[in-house]
C-alpha cells in the first residue's frame, strides 16, 4: 500500500472510530471539508440557505441523495445534529446511505470527469487555436 493509500485508509478509520459528525460552518458552507467528511463516511448536517455560498453542502448532499441531514432552519439543525449524535441507528443510515451515494454519484466517476475536461480542453482549443488540431498529412 503506498503512503498516500495507508494515510486515505487511516483517515476513515479514524474518523468511523472517532468522528460521528460534522457541523458545516454558519453562514457560508465548507465545501471541501464537506466533501472530505463524506468521503470518510461522517454525516455532514447543513443549514440551507438562499444564496449560493449558503447551499454548497446542500449541493453536495442533494447530488448524493442524502437529504436527510440538511436542515432549513436554526432549530432544525440544532436537532438534526443532536439525533445524529444520539440515534447510532439513524447515523448508521446516514452513513449507509451516504456511501451508496458516492458509488453513484458524478462527484466520483473520475473516468467521466477526465472524458468531459478533455472535451473541454479540445473545445477551447479549437476555438482559440483552431489550426493547432489540423493533422498534417
Amino acid at each position: 500500500m503506498s503512503g498516500c493509500a495507508l494515510r486515505v485508509a487511516v483517515l476513515r478509520r479514524v474518523a468511523q472510530c472517532v468522528v460521528d459528525l460534522v457541523l458545516d460552518p454558519l453562514p457560508y458552507g465548507g465545501v471541501n471539508g464537506t466533501l472530505e467528511a463524506l468521503d470518510m463516511g461522517v454525516p455532514v448536517v447543513t443549514l440551507c440557505g438562499r444564496r449560493h455560498g449558503e447551499r454548497s453542502a446542500y449541493s453536495i448532499l442533494a447530488n448524493l441523495g442524502v437529504l436527510d441531514t440538511v436542515a432549513h432552519d436554526s432549530s432544525e439543525y440544532v436537532a438534526v445534529a443532536a439525533r445524529l449524535a444520539d440515534d447510532r441507528a439513524f447515523r448508521a443510515q446516514v452513513r449507509a446511505a451516504i456511501r451508496a451515494g458516492l458509488a453513484r454519484s458524478p462527484l466520483t466517476d473520475m473516468d467521466a470527469h477526465t472524458r468531459n475536461l478533455e472535451r473541454a480542453y479540445l473545445t477551447a482549443l479549437e476555438r482559440r487555436y483552431p489550426a493547432a488540431l489540423v493533422r498534417s498529412a
